[in-house]
C-alpha cells in the first residue's frame, strides 16, 4: 500500500527542521557524517533528515542536546534558555536593548527590555553566538524597530 502524499503544511515543517538542522550541524563545524555517527544514524538519513524529505524522529532530541545542538531550537525553532549559548545570545541583545533604550530616553520597564531581547533573539534564530555578534547591524535595526512599536504604545 503506497503512503499518501505529505500536506504542504506538513512539508513546510519538515524542510523548516531540515534547515535549522543543517545550521545548527554546520555552526558546531561538523559534517552529515559526523553528526549522523553521533546519533547512530547512517549518512543518508542525515540527508533526508536535512533535506526535509523525512521526518526527524523527536526521540533522537536529547541526543542533538548531547552533542552540542540545541534540540528546541531545531525542532520549534524556539531556542531554550537551557543552552548555555542562547543565554550568551540573550544577554548580547539585551545589552544592545539596554543601550538603544538609554541613545533614544525611552522610558521601558526591565520587563519590557526581555522581552523586546527575546523578540530578538527568536527573530534572528541564529544557533551560534558568531552569528550574533556578526549581526549587531541587524540586531541594532530590530531593537529600533521593536522599541519604536514600544514607544508608540
Amino acid at each position: 500500500m503506497a503512503k499518501p502524499p505529505v500536506d504542504d503544511l506538513r512539508q513546510r515543517v519538515r524542510q523548516s527542521v531540515g534547515e535549522r538542522l543543517r545550521r545548527a550541524r554546520e555552526a558546531i563545524g561538523r559534517t552529515q557524517r559526523q553528526v549522523a555517527e553521533q546519533l547512530g544514524l547512517t549518512p543518508l538519513s542525515m540527508i533526508h533528515y536535512e533535506a526535509g524529505r523525512t521526518p526527524f524522529p523527536t526521540d533522537l532530541l536529547p541526543a542533538l542536546d548531547a552533542i552540542g545542538i540545541d534540540s528546541s531550537w531545531v525542532a520549534s525553532g524556539i531556542p531554550s534558555l537551557e543552552n548555555k549559548e542562547t543565554r550568551l545570545h540573550l544577554a548580547a541583545i539585551w545589552t544592545w536593548v539596554k543601550r538603544e533604550v538609554a541613545i533614544h530616553d525611552l522610558s521601558i520597564t526591565p520587563d519590557q527590555e526581555l522581552e523586546i531581547a527575546w523578540h530578538v533573539l527568536r527573530r534572528l534564530g541564529t544557533p551560534s553566538v558568531q552569528d550574533v555578534v556578526g549581526s549587531e547591524q541587524e540586531i541594532i535595526a530590530t531593537v529600533r524597530e521593536l522599541l519604536t512599536t514600544v514607544a508608540e504604545n
